[in-house]
């Protein structure tokens, strides 16, 4: 039966610990966990390096943390409201069009709304066909609210890739 000598034991053992210490690491002025009885969140600020890796497919930030948040977000209008709107193309990759089939077309106006509910943009409608240009908007979800005077009608949900 051979022995390990400590030598060669200790060479090894080190060099396995060399190997476990190498693993994620990041630059950042601060961060840490909290937890609590509802669950737990990881932050970092400041984070100085990251890689960025975009194709048509999507894009990958390594290194961020990004917030990631649900909004409900349906068709709906006000009961009694017989306004007929179409929006098309829906998702789209710039242009999108408001459709308008009603006559009365006076104090009709959209709002453009960002997911986390910003005010982008207010036009009004005057015409049956109106074209809405989303492409100074950068990839995601918006909302289109299309309203009389002050009055909501309808709100549609837009994607935008």
């Amino acid at each position: 039966m051979t022995t390990i000598k400590p030598a060669i034991l200790l060479l090894f053992l080190s060099g396995f610990c060399f190997f476990q210490l190498n693993a994620q690491s990041g630059v950042s002025s601060a961060g840490g966990d909290s937890s609590g009885e509802t669950g737990s969140v990881s932050f970092s600020i400041g984070l100085v390096d990251y890689i960025s890796i975009s194709n048509e497919n999507g894009s990958v930030d390594k290194g961020l943390q990004h917030p990631y948040e649900i909004f409900p977000v349906t068709v709906s209008e006000i009961i009694g409201s017989d306004l007929s709107l179409i929006v098309y193309p829906n998702p789209t990759s710039g242009i999108v069009n408001l459709r308008v089939e009603e006559t009365d077309l006076e104090k009709l106006k959209f709002r453009i709304y960002h997911q986390n509910g910003n005010l982008i943009m207010v036009k009004a409608i005057s015409g049956p066909t109106t074209s809405i240009n989303l492409d100074p908007l950068s990839p995601g979800v918006y909302v289109l609210v299309v309203s009389r005077g002050d009055q909501p009608l309808k709100e549609y949900k837009i994607v935008k890739h």
